[in-house]
């Protein structure tokens, strides 16, 4: 899914590109070639990511042994590739090193690579549910065979996410209790409290409205109600 369909156009963008040659060997120590950094959100709400999209631009050496000549011009058994990881704002890894995408082996042209994260694919949702305000989305070549090369010209990520507002605390939430709506229960007549929903209006805003009632559970037409587990 590299196109821009499902993209709310009221989502927030954000990108991050490097450009610059980078040579890649299996001695390099494994640094990020690019990197974007999520912002924290606006008024306390919160940063939903929704889709994040990976592209490079690269190629190997570009030669291979006469062994590996059959797999010339494919992906096949390719020792340079790119990962994706994401780390929280401590530095540890929130999303550990993925693998994103392998070069074409034996050629030494540039070539584009596009790879997408999108939250409507099962595969990837729970990774962008997991991303966090502050957290560093990053891209890491690597080469993984002495004698091969991963030539890096260009990477970017691209992010889309949903800004959520932070919802106001409902004004009807009592600052005092009245107690005295608890009247003491007759234990031995097995007396519990309900809670009777009731009765609104067609106003989807209007609060939910709420009362106590006393019943016995040793009277055969004690008020039917339905038990919730707290677990």
């Amino acid at each position: 899914m590299t196109s821009e369909q499902n993209i709310n156009p009221g989502w927030k963008h954000l990108t991050s590109v490097a450009n610059g040659l980078v040579n890649v060997c299996g001695a390099c120590p494994g640094l990020p070639y690019v990197s974007l950094a999520l912002p924290a959100a606006a008024d306390g709400g919160a940063l939903l990511v929704r889709r994040v999209v990976f592209t490079t631009v690269s190629h190997d050496q570009g030669w291979v042994d006469s062994d590996s000549n059959s797999k010339r011009g494919t992906y096949e058994a390719s020792h340079t590739t790119f990962h994706a990881r994401v780390l929280e704002p401590s530095g540890h890894e929130r999303v550990p090193l993925r693998h994103l995408q392998s070069n074409v082996i034996a050629q030494s042209e540039f070539k584009t690579h596009v790879n997408c994260w999108d939250y409507h694919d099962q595969m990837h949702a729970k990774l962008l549910a997991d991303i966090k305000e502050g957290d560093k989305i990053q891209i890491l070549p690597k080469a993984w065979f002495a004698g091969w090369n991963n030539y890096v010209r260009e990477a970017r990520i691209d992010v889309w996410a949903e800004a959520v507002v932070a919802s106001a605390p409902w004004s009807g939430v009592p600052t005092t209790i009245d107690y005295s709506i608890y009247k003491k229960l007759h234990h031995e007549e097995k007396e519990i409290r309900v809670v009777v929903i009731e009765p609104g209006t067609s106003d989807r805003d209007e609060p939910v409205r709420l009362s106590l009632r006393a019943t016995s559970l040793a009277d055969a037409n004690h008020l039917l109600y339905e038990a919730l587990s707290y677990c």
